[in-house]
């Protein structure tokens, strides 16, 4: 199993908006959060997935030191994560859409595994950094081989009409029926892109027909017609066209919103879960996690693979409720950051 995230440093001239850390992404300050979030990542993984293969995509010249921290040792070394620089070449026009423009990266990523000296069985990972292990990946690997490739729907199952990245499922299905020249009996469902997880051959099927899905968004959005604003989107087409089943993953991870006030789906039972996504936790407690990651003799290392490192991360993170304690430290980060606009 290859087990890999990725991190694409905006420079000055190619920023968009993220909504969960804000500011400019060209920042220092701002990457550092989501280089906080791989070292959280591959920690994680390396104590749950032992003898998988580790890597990390990037565009970055070399791995920064993060306030005085060498993380470039400590992944390569401690972690043994291997490093791929790797360019973005899956670009978007300006004012093609406002979010994550490198997104597309993932594009980028798939076509480089297509490429590379493995075999057409070989099982492939692709998460977001903002997602942290408390199981093994024993399930994962069953499921690739059952199915090939697995899908994990996200947040808008049971509302058609709930606009996400700008479009709505009922407004995908206008443009799926348009792609594809005929009717379809109901709106498609959303599939998240910060899961990719396939075996190398459906990996290639995949790719064929992202490249022609992205020629086409393109041409749509010089012509002003509507297109597929995102990468998910584009996969969530991909994976309808070639009748990959639903919802294979929805047992093994989840997109879990743990906001102050707003969004909150988190549940008891997501306990049983391989992987929690957390893109709230970016600059909260995935941020006060890495600080115990990168101390040899923290609580993070002192726990076994057991029940009780489950309850340290539960904890640490909010899952299923925030504690007393997070609350307050929670809200004292957030509020430093809106008046000072640093990440602390």
């Amino acid at each position: 199993m290859n087990i890999c995230t990725w991190i694409y440093c905006d420079e000055a001239h190619e920023e968009s908006h993220y909504p969960q850390v804000g500011q400019k992404s060209s920042r220092k300050k701002f990457q550092e959060v989501y280089w906080k979030c791989v070292a959280t990542f591959f920690a994680t993984s390396r104590r749950m997935n032992p003898n998988a293969k580790h890597v990390l995509f990037t565009n970055s010249e070399r791995i920064p030191r993060v306030e005085g921290f060498d993380l470039e040792t400590f992944l390569t070394r401690e972690m043994e994560v291997d490093v791929r620089k790797l360019s973005l070449t899956y670009r978007v026009p300006d004012r093609y859409y406002g979010l994550w423009k490198n997104q597309f990266y993932l594009f980028d990523i798939l076509q480089h595994i297509v490429e590379e000296n493995s075999g057409e069985d070989e099982k492939y990972l692709v998460l977001d950094s903002d997602c942290i292990w408390i199981k093994p990946a024993l399930q994962i690997e069953r499921l690739l081989d059952l199915h090939g490739l697995l899908t994990m729907t996200a947040d808008i199952d049971e509302n058609p009409d709930y606009v996400m990245n700008g479009l709505s499922r009922r407004h995908m299905q206008e443009i799926y029926e348009e792609l594809m020249g005929s009717p379809l009996d109901q709106p498609p469902l959303y599939f998240g892109g910060e899961w990719f997880a396939a075996k190398k051959s459906e990996i290639r099927r995949v790719v064929t027909e992202l490249d022609e899905v992205w020629t086409t968004s393109l041409q749509r959005f010089a012509d002003n017609r509507p297109k597929f604003n995102e990468e998910a989107q584009m996969l969530s087409y991909v994976y309808y066209k070639l009748g990959y089943e639903p919802k294979t993953a929805n047992s093994i991870i989840k997109r879990i919103w743990t906001q102050l006030y707003g969004a909150h789906n988190v549940l008891p039972e997501d306990h049983s879960l391989t992987i929690w996504h957390l893109p709230v936790e970016k600059k909260l407690g995935l941020a006060r996690l890495y600080e115990d990651v990168i101390r040899k003799d923290s609580a993070f290392w002192r726990y076994g693979n057991s029940v009780a490192y489950v309850a340290y991360l539960s904890k640490k993170l909010g899952i299923p409720r925030r504690s007393g304690v997070k609350f307050i430290l929670d809200a004292q980060r957030l509020v430093y950051q809106k008046l000072f606009g640093v990440y602390r």
